[in-house]
């Protein structure tokens, strides 16, 4: 893989998180039951820190630290149906790495009026034109990631659009036509296409192109470097070059002190003769001027600026050149020497494999049905039974209504201070019905209620109708905690508001565990006297006997 647009190897073993014993929580197994992908996902998560960091992020970013490829981006609007063909159609004849994203219409469980998921990523397979009872076709091929297809506009699987005789043509010229297979794949017109996304992502394919960089790790100096790149080759060739920085996800999106490492005013700047400056940041990572054409053996010069005043950023960055057809040389003008990333040549073939840990003693009240050591969660049983989350979500967005379709998801773990499916949600066993009318059995005594009707010495939230800028709440904060170390307004502290974040207000009802330290001391009190009376007549009963 790619770092810093730099080859690096990134060593991980074949051991991968399940959920249920046997689905892989994140990337899936092939249809050959492959696991490459969810591999690469695994190196990708460890090379950026967690799995926690490889969620969300821009398409060209994934796709360039598998293969340190150059992209550019096509925004949609303003850009003719036929320009949008032409595109799409010489990249695919190059073998290129397309990719889509759709409009910033919801969350990605939201979908638009055509079935596409919002603010989601799409891969474009390929694309055919075909003849159609002498109408002029052209089709796009999608997939959704997910592996599982929404979409229900024209040419979708169930379109009317389709003929026997078009289908078979798409069938024979890019498959997957003939039958709805729904594992993401799906056809759009290019007027859908154009008008479903916001953009195409093209990454170039690199597999023939030859690649050369400076990289420096922890620069000395202020940031400001002239970069020579040479062409090698005997003949005149395309040369892409970029600029480089750690990725914003390196940082970690919710450390508020590495904030304005990931993002500020000034950018960071590539700049040449041949080119406009190009400026960047961590949410990119990375800024490449297109293609630029070098005379066999000409040299041009490249300048980059990178603003190391911010606080907390780290020093490294990198300009790296990719020839098209022959060999290429970039070097640090002023004579520094490029550093490497550390190459691992031991392939621990020697070493023995871990041993799994064996599985626990079953507990005799687990059926077994579903690899959980605690017992089957079942359902509510009372068919009145309402969910009760509220605003609440878990730390993966999802709430209640989530679980009911994916019943699976109440065995998933994850901190549940906040969110706890098996006491919120009816699938999972909790919820309430007409039957929970609050007599149950009490813990404690008489299970006396304080004067708020609460619990005893529960937090109480003091935003009464305040929000932040975004017009989140307590309540919304609640869902996600990560926010509290995120945000802090004038006119709104969450550290002081919410009891998510430490704030908010513990009623009167802590009157009770006063008084319960009172009565403690009272009792140690009496039993320091009384064992300063036994003192004192032990005392007496040893005079009387030496007397």
């Amino acid at each position: 893989m790619y770092t810093l647009g730099v080859p690096f190897t990134q060593i991980v073993d074949d051991w991968l998180p399940l959920e249920g014993g046997s689905s892989p929580i994140f990337g899936g197994l092939g249809k050959d039951g492959s696991v490459w992908g969810a591999i690469t996902e695994k190196a990708f998560a460890k090379r950026y820190g967690n799995y926690e960091h490889t969620i969300g992020g821009w398409m060209y970013a994934a796709v360039s630290a598998m293969n340190g490829s150059p992209y550019k981006i096509h925004n949609h609007a303003g850009v003719s149906d036929d320009d949008l063909w032409d595109l799409i159609k010489a990249h695919d004849m190059d073998n290129d790495i397309m990719t889509a994203a759709s409009h910033f219409c919801g969350s990605h469980d939201e979908t638009n009026e055509a079935g596409v998921a919002c603010s989601h990523a799409y891969t474009v397979i390929s694309c055919g034109e075909f003849d159609k009872g002498g109408e002029k076709v052209r089709l796009v091929k999608v997939r959704n990631p997910w592996g599982q297809e929404q979409y229900a506009g024209p040419y979708s699987d169930n379109s009317s659009e389709w003929t026997p005789d078009l289908r078979a043509k798409v069938e024979a010229e890019l498959g997957d036509a003939a039958v709805s297979s729904n594992e993401g794949i799906f056809f759009m017109d290019i007027k859908s296409f154009k008008t479903n996304f916001q953009l195409t992502v093209v990454n170039q394919d690199t597999r023939n192109w030859n690649l050369d960089y400076f990289l420096k790790l922890d620069d000395p100096s202020n940031g400001q470097h002239t970069i020579e790149v040479t062409n090698d080759s005997d003949s005149a060739q395309n040369i892409y070059v970029g600029a480089h920085v750690w990725q914003d996800r390196t940082y970690g999106w919710y450390n508020w002190d590495c904030q304005e490492a990931m993002w500020s005013s000034t950018k960071h700047v590539l700049s040449g003769n041949d080119i406009s400056d190009c400026r960047f940041d961590a949410d990119t990572g990375a800024c490449w001027t297109d293609a630029l054409s070098f005379a066999a053996g000409e040299t041009k010069t490249f300048n980059v600026a990178m603003d190391w005043s911010r606080s907390n950023i780290a020093k490294d960055f990198s300009v790296t050149a990719w020839g098209t057809s022959g060999n290429v040389t970039v070097r640090c003008a002023d004579g520094m020497e490029t550093d490497h990333m550390p190459q691992y040549t031991d392939d621990k073939s020697n070493v023995d494999p871990p041993i799994p840990v064996p599985d626990p003693i079953p507990d005799e009240n687990d059926d077994g049905d579903d690899g959980n050591d605690g017992g089957e969660i079942l359902p509510n049983p009372d068919p009145t039974c309402q969910d009760i989350d509220g605003d609440l979500v878990d730390p993966y967005g999802d709430n209640c209504s989530a679980y009911n379709l994916n019943p699976g998801y109440c065995y998933d773990m994850f901190d549940k201070t906040t969110f706890d499916p098996e006491v919120l949600c009816c699938i999972c066993g909790g919820g309430e019905g007409e039957g929970d009318d609050g007599d149950g059995d009490e813990e404690d005594g008489d299970g006396e209620e304080d004067g708020d009707g609460g619990e005893e010495g529960e937090c109480k939230n003091l935003d009464e109708g305040l929000v932040d800028p975004d017009g989140d709440n307590c309540t919304a904060y609640e869902g996600t905690p990560a926010w509290c170390e995120m945000y802090e307004f004038d006119t709104f502290k969450p550290k002081e508001l919410c009891c998510v974040c430490g704030g908010g207000e513990t009623p009167d009802g802590d009157d009770g565990d006063e008084q319960e330290e009172e009565d403690k001391e009272e009792e140690e009190q009496e039993e320091d006297e009384e064992e300063q009376e036994e003192d004192e007549q032990e005392d007496e009963e040893e005079q009387e006997e030496d007397e």
